[in-house]
């Protein structure tokens, strides 16, 4: 149990001396920083440059924690400067009991952990009636906010949980209402309510809001673990998959390379959910987790990795102010790293539903992310089957925007599906919209847009019978709701050198109050550009969607955002305010860097509609517009949708490759869509002079007495085949124009059933003078 608390909650543990500073400082780990100081490390001249500007004089409450760091590392080397700042820390504290309550949660908890930070860094310089004073002024407020935020997987639990483990360990100790506190924080929110949910739903350390909010529930976690760990030695690190996995989750969620002007500046958090916090906060956020984690619990898998991001002298440290001090707490320079090269290329969050690849580790390198998981807390998206591709720059943005929780924007188009890169249904006669965040409206209110579904199930007419709240309040309550709460998932994640496959079956978010969907699930392939074997093959992201419609006047749409307008072709025409159409075919996006090439593959005949710039056009939906308010940061100002045709057959699959490329970059070969007499299988032929690669899926439920065939150009050629039965042998037969794979004793198809495999020709057979093909895993 923590030092300073009473016995009563651990007899076997006696009570111990309380010892300031404690507080995510150790004496072994203040040893090293007055090292760091002695050195000079330039983090150091960072906070001192801080601590010694004239802003400091104002003695602002979250100025505390940095003012009495610095006291303590200044006691041996300027010992008149460190009084200095000690008294300038008191004053900082005692402003705060001036301050009246804030707005936000999570204001008041940083309030009241700087509070708690400077009292007992700079505990030497109060008076013990001004200990005092602090402690009652913080149980005051801790008790004041002691309900709110109750919960898990939402970025307001975790700020209360924070402040009230802050308080409990400052004030240990010193007053009796300590013990009170600290169990509460313990025992209450974090064993009763928060640890449930990251020990269970926390495999590969996402969180359900989003990498914005969730920089910011990242954070305050991972300093709780943290002040856990050096006041009272408890550990609760170790145990939970969440806290393991959290280091993995942060350096892939973060955009790699400079921006398009070539300065390097901070790694920028990718946009997923509401964007709450700036970037540059959400950025200094995922930074400070990735500095604790990899100091406090330097065993936590990809340290070394982490370590190699963060240690970069061409990027700046996080940005002056309150954040600072907690930089140099845990920045070393001298940590050991680990080359960028050796790490992994993918990643995946199974429990939340997000998914990421990279080309590699280079600053310029392609980034990709995939979501399709549950529903859990409000700050979510409609979002299930999104990408966001990422080269020097957004090329393949989400809309973006935040302009309040329950603005007209937000509900009609910012957090919907029409606004992100996925798939559209639509189906004039479905309304599943009654409920939009816990704004609850008459039929109509809230546009159609032929997206997800909003939390609730409807019966056979079409009636809302079961709405959920859009945050769930416990894991038991998210769990007992599975049936309207888990919409979408990630069900498989295969990395291999070259490339890396994705699927997620999204079929009960397209189950609104039509059940217009039967089956909606989307194929991802993310294909590497060059090789050993072939150094100027092009990237692509090859998606195929399975879909098959219970509504015959449903169209099936691919969604695609651009940050600005793309080159429109000649022959889609402008139908005035922004707004174009033509028909289906290839668009390009570019930058001063970096483009995107959209090419659509099938179906054969569709329409392609243009929706574009600041105007009417930007935000329009059935036409309508719902424009942000003035001001809000827009990630994507034009839209790009393709449909197909509706009819009354039901199978309606997609076939679209995207390809990012560096903008001086040799324009790609033209891809064709793969040729088949098999209607369940779709698939895609990447031309290449030296290994063309065949990207071909299976539709439909994995059949393990099911063949198919497919024609491919002959010769060298790589192959990447999805949708077959997991762990299945089959037997694949290469002719010399055509692919035959049939279940038989031959190659292992994968856990995620897919296939990959060279066919290289061989000596011709000298009985039958037949060419031969090698068949070889890849």
């Amino acid at each position: 149990m923590a030092p300073g608390f009473a016995a009563a909650q651990d007899p076997q543990v006696e009570k111990q001396e309380v010892i300031h500073p404690g507080l995510l400082l150790t004496p072994k780990r203040l040893s090293r920083l007055k090292e760091i100081a002695n050195q000079q490390q330039p983090s150091w001249t960072r906070l001192i440059l801080w601590s010694q500007q004239d802003k400091r004089k104002e003695h602002l409450p979250q100025d505390g924690p940095g003012l009495a760091l610095a006291a303590l590392l200044l006691d041996d080397l300027q010992p008149q400067q460190a009084q200095k700042n000690r008294e300038a820390a008191t004053k900082c504290a005692f402003a705060a009991l001036k301050t009246p309550p804030l707005r936000s949660l999570a204001q008041n908890a940083d309030l009241i952990c700087s509070v708690a930070l400077t009292l007992d860094w700079a505990w030497q310089g109060f008076t013990a009636r001004e200990r005092n004073d602090l402690a009652d002024w913080l149980i005051k407020h801790t008790m004041r906010l002691k309900d709110q935020g109750r919960g898990c997987f939402n970025s307001a639990a975790a700020s209360a949980l924070k402040l009230t483990a802050y308080t409990a360990l400052a004030i240990r100790g010193t007053h009796q209402k300590a013990d009170e506190i600290f169990k509460f924080a313990f025992d209450t929110r974090f064993n009763r309510e928060i640890k449930p949910c990251l020990a269970q739903l926390g495999q590969g350390g996402g969180w359900f809001e989003g990498e914005n909010l969730g920089a910011r529930a990242g954070y305050d976690l991972v300093c709780f673990a943290a002040v856990l760990k050096t006041a009272a030695g408890i550990d609760v690190f170790e145990k939970i998959p969440w806290f393991q996995d959290r280091l993995g989750c942060l350096i892939f969620s973060l955009l790699p390379g400079s921006n398009q002007t070539g300065y390097f500046g901070p790694l920028l958090v990718s946009p997923s959910g509401d964007q709450v916090l700036s970037p540059r906060m959400a950025s200094d956020l995922a930074r400070l987790q990735m500095l604790m984690i990899t100091e406090i619990w330097p065993q936590t898998p990809m340290t070394g990795w982490a370590r190699a991001l963060q240690i970069d002298s061409r990027r700046p440290g996080v940005a002056p102010g309150p954040l600072l001090p907690m930089e140099f707490l845990f920045f070393d320079m001298e940590a050991k790293q680990a080359p960028l090269t050796t790490a992994p290329l993918s990643w995946f969050a199974p429990d939340v539903g997000r998914a990421y690849s990279r080309s590699d580790w280079s600053d310029r390198a392609t980034w990709i992310s995939f979501s399709a998981g549950p529903q859990f807390a409000i700050n979510q998206h409609l979002d299930a089957l999104s990408l966001v591709i990422f080269q020097q720059a957004l090329l393949m943005p989400p809309s973006g925007g935040y302009d309040g929780l329950r603005s007209n924007y937000a509900l009609n188009y910012g957090i919907r599906s029409l606004g992100h890169n996925t798939l559209l249904i639509k189906d004039p006669k479905e309304y599943s919209w009654y409920d939009l965040r816990g704004e609850v409206k008459p039929k109509g209110t809230f546009t159609n847009d032929g997206g997800q579904r909003a939390w609730a199930s409807f019966d056979k007419k079409g009636k809302a019978i079961k709405n959920l709240p859009w945050t769930a309040s416990s894991l038991k309550e998210w769990q007992a709701n599975q049936d309207i709460y888990k919409a979408a998932e990630i069900e498989v994640l295969e990395g291999k050198p070259r490339f890396t496959y994705m699927r997620a079956n999204a079929t009960k978010a397209y189950q609104g109050s039509t059940k217009k969907a039967a089956r909606v699930v989307r194929h991802l392939f993310h294909l590497r550009g060059g090789g050993p074997q072939a150094a100027l093959a092009p990237e692509v992201v090859a998606v195929i969607d399975d879909v098959v419609l219970n509504r015959e006047k449903a169209k099936v749409g691919f969604v695609v955002h651009f940050p600005s307008q793309p080159q429109i072709p000649l022959d889609v025409k402008p139908l005035g305010d922004g707004r174009y159409k033509g028909p289906a075919q290839e668009l390009r996006f570019k930058t001063t860097r970096a483009r995107l090439t959209v090419v659509p593959l099938w179906p054969a005949q569709g329409e392609l509609h243009l929706f574009g710039g600041m105007g009417k056009a930007a935000f329009q939906v059935n036409g309508k517009t719902y424009p942000p308010k003035k001001g809000t940061r827009i990630l994507a100002t034009w839209r790009a949708e393709y449909t197909g045709k509706t009819g009354d057959i039901p199978k309606k699959p997609q076939v679209f490759a995207l390809l990012p490329a560096a903008e001086n970059a040799p324009e790609p070969p033209q891809l064709r869509l793969l040729s088949t007499q098999n209607a369940n299988v779709k698939g895609l032929v990447v031309p290449d002079a030296k290994w063309p690669r065949i990207v071909a899926v299976r539709l439909g439920e994995p059949d393990p007495k099911a063949d198919l065939r497919y024609l491919y150009p002959g010769g060298k050629t790589r192959h990447i085949v999805a949708g077959l039965t997991p762990n299945q042998s089959y037997h694949i037969t290469a002719g010399r124009n055509s692919i035959s794979i049939k279940p038989g004793k031959g190659l292992t198809s994968s856990p995620g059933g897919m296939l990959s495999f060279l066919v290289e020709p061989r000596k011709r057979n000298q009985k039958t003078d037949q060419p031969r093909q090698d068949v070889k895993a890849n």
